[in-house]
């Protein structure tokens, strides 16, 4: 049996696909370029932590906290009362009120925030954007920051990190992809009125179960992540 943890929902089949859930110490990379389905990827992923009782910090480029909860509420993941109850952390670079945080202090600050690091899964959504101003041509931040998140993964903590490669473009990110336990790569593919949303498993390592490598999917409101039964060509 897989040490690590559950993200079982009712609704939807992911987590056999997935081989049974997140392992635990685990460096997950989800990647994808905008509007492939890779936040809404990870959001499943937080909620199907919550409802199997564990603990999530998510950290967001994107929302603000009023509009997480709402998209959570939109997607029918409403996470409102772990909110409350603290087993949901969510983090933004986007306060509604009081100071913003430049974007070159946001990685470093992430980095040295042991009350978020220290929960069982922190998803960081989107991470690219967040490691983006420290990166030079030369790819050697990259590794050093690479390090620095197996530390934190060593620890026992599941890291989530969506990733727009467009943002690493011109970088070797070698170290980082080889460093990943788990790889996901999250793919539109639009053919004239038709949209055709699908994960590519790249690398699923210390899997319970057997693990799909390719799971087409849909979106849809009040229902959100939904695994679709069909053959991919």
């Amino acid at each position: 049996m897989m040490d690590g943890y559950k993200v079982e929902l009712e609704q939807d089949e992911l987590a056999k696909r997935i081989g049974g859930g997140l392992p635990r110490g685990a460096l997950v990379i989800i990647e994808g370029a905008s509007g492939a389905g890779k936040s809404v990827l990870s959001q499943r992923l937080a909620y199907g932590l919550l409802k199997n009782d564990e603990q999530v910090s998510y950290v967001s480029t994107e929302f603000t906290t009023p509009s997480f909860l709402h998209q959570m509420e939109q997607l029918g993941y409403p996470v409102i009362d772990p909110f409350i109850q603290g087993d949901l952390r969510f983090v933004t670079t986007h306060p509604l009120l009081g100071h913003v945080v430049p974007t070159h202090e946001m990685m470093p600050r992430l980095l040295k925030a042991h009350t978020i690091l220290t929960q069982p899964v922190v998803i960081v959504d989107t991470f690219s954007k967040l490691a983006e101003p420290h990166l030079t041509g030369s790819g050697k931040m990259l590794d050093h920051l690479t390090r620095r998140l197996k530390q934190v993964t060593a620890s026992g903590t599941t890291l989530i990190l969506t990733v727009d490669p467009e943002r690493f473009e011109g970088l070797d990110t070698n170290a980082l992809m080889t460093a990943a336990d788990v790889r996901m790569e999250a793919i539109i593919d639009r053919v004239g009125d038709q949209v055709n949303r699908f994960i590519v498993v790249r690398k699923y390592a210390r899997a319970a179960n057997s693990v799909g490598d390719v799971i087409p999917f849909r979106v849809e409101p009040g229902a959100g992540f939904i695994v679709e039964i069909k053959a991919v060509a």
